[in-house]
């Protein structure tokens, strides 16, 4: 089986997923400071040093809140996507634990 890490929460999902047996989310924030995602600070960037809002700044990791129901969402709307692309029976969605 084939899989692919999405980085992003929809950016081009339809042309990346349609290859790909296996999808799997990704929070990067998580990775990229070396935390679990309940230290996820989705409002503040610490890169940027500035606010993250819907219009502008980078925190990381796309419409999260900052804590593990972002892990759960992001499963949830990949799953509902491929459900609406007709995807639901013939590929999975799994999650990129990190284990500190």
């Amino acid at each position: 089986p084939s899989s692919i890490v999405l980085n992003c929460e929809s950016l081009h999902f339809s042309p990346y997923v349609t290859g790909a047996d296996i999808v799997l989310e990704y929070i990067p924030a998580a990775r990229q400071f070396g935390c679990p995602p309940t230290y996820l600070d989705a409002t503040f960037s610490p890169v940027w040093r500035a606010p993250c809002t819907p219009d502008s700044g980078y925190c990381g990791c796309d419409n999260c809140k900052g804590g593990l129901i972002d892990i759960r969402a992001r499963i949830q709307t990949y799953k509902d996507r491929l459900d609406i692309l007709d995807y639901d029976r013939s590929k999975t969605v799994w999650t990129t634990p990190q284990a500190i």
